[in-house]
């Protein structure tokens, strides 16, 4: 949750954290509007597993990039609202070009929801986009699916 330009945005870890916690909402959104102040709390291992897994991305994007394939990196340098709904309009183009693989898309409903996702990924299965359509990649370390990353 994050209050960009007057507005409270959401992500799917917001939904998942409301889920699992409704009172976590309200403090998040407490945060958000600057009422409530955390201290930040990071640990030397929450640093480890956060550089490893930018790292582990970092590798993932090079070898689709030495296995040759197409991909399109989404760099949006603007900020806020308009940066925000800037990278959506570069996703989107992009998947109506058809791309590849589309590196760090930008989901945005034009109002309250956003999403980032690590890769998006040409499939082929027919949607409005045509014959092909995009599955989400994320390059999470885990072993397993946890069923929130789904969300």
């Amino acid at each position: 949750m994050e209050l960009v330009d007057g507005t409270l945005i959401f992500s799917a870890t917001d939904l998942i954290n409301h889920l699992e916690c409704p009172h976590l909402t309200h403090l998040d959104t407490e945060v958000a509007l600057g009422r409530l102040c955390l201290t930040e709390t990071r640990s030397d291992t929450t640093e480890l597993v956060a550089r490893k897994g930018n790292e582990h991305e970092q590798t993932y994007l090079a070898q689709l990039r030495a296995d040759g394939h197409e991909i399109v990196e989404i760099k949006s340098e603007q900020r806020g609202i308009e940066g925000t709904r800037a990278g959506a309009r570069e996703t989107v183009a992009a998947m109506q070009a058809g791309a590849e693989v589309i590196y760090q898309g930008v989901l945005f409903d034009g109002v309250r929801w956003r999403g980032h996702s690590d890769f998006l990924q040409r499939v082929q299965s027919p949607s409005a986009l045509g014959s092909f359509s995009y599955e989400v990649a994320d390059t999470k370390l885990a072993r397993r699916v946890k069923p929130y990353f789904l969300l």
